[in-house]
């Protein structure tokens, strides 16, 4: 978030996500974010604490992240569609010989690229979801919403808070305690 221009940061406020621009996390303390998941219970999608219990609802994590809560429902594949046109065209930025593509990958081409506009949204996008939402376990970014935008006004209709909590449920019930974890854990950190 600190090396994106500030045309780039004027992109990221337009799609509705400029509360994510303040945040300042730089690694994730793994043992306080296993506890914490341990403590998720995907049924009530709630946060049991010692002496407190948080229910997640879309308006906490409208509040706490700071992500559009819109009115239509964000309905991601389970695959990534590789025919929708925009799949493809963020793939082609990459050239012919990259076949999978990683987080660095997509930081870089922001940094890098100091460009604004369309493609940089669908890259932070890429980005923001495949960190804070659902990475894909074999550790590539998450393209599987893509087949949902059209153009740029569409970003802001749909309800991502809602979307992270169907993340968050399905990868906790998906998550092997002695395995890697997928999911938006950073949402139950803050």
């Amino acid at each position: 978030m600190t090396h994106l221009t500030p045309m780039q940061r004027q992109d990221v406020i337009d799609m509705g996500f400029g509360d994510i621009l303040k945040f300042k996390i730089n690694k994730v303390p793994t043992r306080l974010a296993f506890w914490l998941l341990d403590r998720f219970d995907e049924n009530t999608c709630s946060l049991n604490l010692p002496g407190r219990v948080i229910l997640i609802t879309r308006e906490l994590v409208r509040k706490l992240l700071g992500v559009p809560m819109a009115e239509v429902h964000l309905y991601a594949r389970d695959e990534t569609d590789h025919r929708n046109q925009l799949t493809r065209q963020w793939k082609a930025q990459f050239g012919k010989e990259r076949k999978r593509h990683f987080l660095t990958h997509v930081a870089k081409l922001i940094v890098e690229g100091k460009r604004s506009g369309w493609l940089f949204k669908i890259n932070f996008l890429v980005l923001f979801f495949s960190t804070l939402g659902e990475t894909n376990l074999n550790n590539t970014v998450n393209l599987k919403f893509l087949h949902l935008l059209n153009n740029e006004d569409d970003i802001a209709k749909l309800d991502w808070c809602t979307y992270i909590i169907e993340i968050l449920i399905k990868t906790k019930r998906s998550w092997k305690r002695d395995g890697y974890y997928n999911g938006p854990i950073v949402l139950l950190l803050v």
